[in-house]
């Protein structure tokens, strides 16, 4: 009689699989429906092969080798079927996932060698079986990791061409006054606005942090290719004093403009051309900071009688907002750092074409609004496959830097990304024009001196 311990490396593996699949069942994000992929990637098809392997494993315990033989040349020919289809199917990431893939295969040879050897009857028909799992696994499970088609609704506005063929000025680094307490930058395109001892930064530029050339988790992606081109300026001008555009390129051709209105408003236009689309895991539709506040809540316009209160970055649960495809606009905070299921703040209707409002307030007092013309008619409201839980693609996080109350409050309003929940996949912008006209009015603006 063969003793077990003398097949530690087909034992070894199998034990293996078992513990990651379980890893995966536990790690990867939940809440999906069954007819999505993150159902089937996260917790379908782990589970399965968890029972199988359990089942194969116990068998060999009572000296029953075929159920293991079967289970061992399935991963083997998945894994070499793996190694394949993800170098079709992700040409710019395939390296690292085929070169592992490539290993297990190698050593899921050794182990289904061994299994040969075992007592059992040589029914090779479950072989074929086996090989049939295998192809079948290793040729799906690529294909479900893929990002789904770019989901974002870029402005149908009627834009004049945005071209740049030599700089409008020389571009400088310097601050530009549009008022004592407004400032835009052309290094990055942000725009600094006094509120009292509070300085409110804005970022309105469409920007991608973390990209995929191909549709699959950035992690793999080539560093140039996930960074992509940094942004420059490529020139401005000034029609008045109060009044100013900007002109940059990166992924996108942009064109800012920044302006005061008659109530002392600062207005934000921002114009993004993507020629393609763009996958990414991290991006930002509008960035805002703010520093010098003695204590931050917020409030938004869909539902203006909850004020809720920001909470540190780290250690706490995440809260952030979002809309979903019925246009239910939805205020949550995770059960565990930016993870689900979540928990209802706030809710409140939103149109498409709407305007959102968040109104700041410091120590419980108004401080400033900050108005987002274009966001709830532009963000994707597909499934996020980060979050889970029914979150769509596109969210608003707000948190503060640190565990003090003064600590610098930030917020990331994005069209879609996977910031939110477990994971690096990638999900879409379609190609197109995107327009972003913020407003941001303070209770006491400065007047302009002309």
């Amino acid at each position: 009689m063969i003793r077990l311990y003398s097949r530690f490396l087909w034992l070894l593996l199998l034990v293996g699989h078992v513990l990651a699949a379980i890893v995966s069942m536990v790690a990867l994000p939940r809440g999906f429906r069954i007819d999505q992929p993150q159902f089937w990637t996260n917790l379908a098809l782990p589970g399965i092969v968890a029972v199988t392997l359990v089942l194969a494993i116990g068998l060999a315990w009572r000296q029953r080798f075929s159920l293991a033989r079967s289970a061992l040349a399935a991963m083997l020919v998945t894994y070499i079927t793996l190694a394949i289809s993800m170098r079709i199917l992700y040409p710019h990431s395939y390296r690292l996932p085929t070169i592992a893939a490539g290993v297990m295969a190698f050593v899921m040879a050794l182990a289904t060698a061994q299994t040969l050897s075992q007592p059992a009857p040589r029914r090779w028909w479950s072989l074929g079986i086996a090989a049939i799992v295998g192809v079948s696994l290793g040729g799906v499970f690529p294909q479900l990791l893929r990002s789904a088609d770019a989901s974002t609704a870029p402005s149908s506005a009627s834009l004049p061409p945005i071209t740049y063929v030599a700089p409008i000025e020389s571009p400088s680094r310097a601050a530009i006054r549009l008022r004592p307490d407004v400032n835009i930058h052309p290094g990055d395109g942000s725009a600094n606005v006094l509120a009292g001892r509070a300085i409110i930064t804005v970022h309105p530029l469409l920007t991608f942090i973390s990209r995929s050339p191909d549709r699959f988790w950035t992690c793999f992606a080539a560093r140039a290719a996930r960074e992509g081109p940094p942004r420059r300026l490529l020139g401005f001008q000034r029609a008045a004093d109060d009044d100013v555009e900007l002109n940059f390129a990166d992924d996108a051709t942009s064109r800012l403009q920044g302006t005061i209105g008659d109530n002392g408003t600062l207005k934000l236009h921002a114009e993004s051309l993507l020629p393609v689309d763009v996958f990414s895991h991290l991006n930002t539709f509008t960035e805002v900071h703010i520093a010098g506040h003695e204590r931050l809540s917020i409030s938004f316009s869909p539902c203006p009688a909850e004020v809720i209160a920001l909470t540190p970055q780290d250690g706490a649960p995440a809260r952030f907002a979002y809309v979903d495809a019925d246009r239910q606009f939805h205020v949550v905070e995770a059960s565990q750092s930016e993870k689900g299921p979540f928990r209802s703040l706030a809710t409140g209707r939103l149109a498409k074409g709407a305007a959102l409002t968040i109104t700041l307030f410091d120590s419980g007092n108004p401080l400033a609004t900050i108005t987002l013309h274009d966001w709830a008619s532009q963000a994707s409201t597909a499934p996020s496959p980060t979050a889970g839980w029914g979150v769509p693609q596109n969210a608003i996080e707000f948190s503060l830097a640190g565990s003090s109350p003064r600590s610098t409050a930030s917020f990331y309003i994005t069209l879609a990304a996977t910031s939110v929940g477990r994971g690096f996949d990638s999900v879409g912008h379609t190609a197109g024009t995107y327009v972003n006209r913020v407003d941001v009015q303070t209770e006491k603006p400065i007047p302009a001196t002309r």
